[in-house]
């Protein structure tokens, strides 16, 4: 599979599975806007991996409309269009509560950036996409987003409700030649894993195949996602979680 000539923005894209789907990218010869509310780290990540003319950067609050704009102007300025959107942009950041204690600025703030955001990216990245061949777009979810956990009802929801919009996309934009599909992990090693082996170690007892994922077996899974040999797959919620949804 080749990403050579994609034009590639990612969302969410300056550290954990986002800066692994870049990385990814990158590596197949695609060129990548690497895009976050952190622009300095983006800016850092793209200096990284890349000539200027292959990796850019831009600053990008997903839960603001204005700020989505900016990023499709500068997107349009620099390659007249795109031909993939990653959506990484998400949060935890939830105390654990059921759902009769749950703090309601928590659950405006989860539901805003894990489900607002990606839809404003969808719909504000419409017109970069449909001016390529073979659009696609990938949502990163959560296996949560299939099987809900206690304590974790803004999550759980805003994951579920990603879903749901990627499946609702997939329907109105296939017409148009638009593959939209979710991916979703389970507990991969990210920085909040590492810095607690012992929580590692006790959430992969509960993983069939008795570990936890990386965030680069995400990016291969997106990255196949907007391969050409996935070119009959469209509204699709892929697990990647070592058995857990099974």
């Amino acid at each position: 599979m080749s990403g050579t000539g994609q034009r590639v923005v990612v969302t969410g894209g300056a550290g954990g599975i986002g800066a692994a789907v870049v990385a990814r990218f990158v590596a197949a010869g695609a060129r990548v806007m690497v895009c976050d509310v952190d622009a300095s780290r983006a800016a850092a990540l793209a200096e990284s991996l890349g000539q200027p003319d292959q990796v850019g950067a831009c600053e990008l609050n997903a839960t603001g409309v204005e700020s989505v704009r900016n990023m499709v102007s500068t997107v349009a300025e620099a390659w007249g269009g795109a031909d993939v959107l990653v959506n990484c942009v998400g949060i935890m950041g939830e105390r654990p509560a059921p759902v009769s204690l749950i703090d309601d600025a928590d659950w405006g703030r989860i539901i805003d950036t894990n489900l607002t955001g990606p839809f404003y990216c969808m719909k504000y990245c419409y017109d970069l996409l449909k001016v390529s061949h073979s659009p696609v777009i990938v949502n990163i979810a959560s296996r949560m987003g299939l099987k809900a956990s206690p304590t974790m009802p803004a999550y759980v929801a805003s994951k579920h409700g990603l879903i749901g919009l990627t499946k609702a996309a997939a329907l109105d934009l296939a017409p148009e030649g638009f593959r939209v599909n979710a991916v979703c992990p389970g507990p991969i090693a990210t920085l909040m894993l590492e810095s607690s082996p012992g929580l590692a170690a006790k959430i992969s007892t509960s993983v069939p195949m008795e570990r936890i994922g990386t965030p680069e077996e995400v990016a291969e899974a997106v990255f196949w996602l907007a391969a050409p040999e996935s070119a009959f797959v469209t509204g699709t919620a892929l697990s990647i979680d070592g058995g857990l949804s099974a």
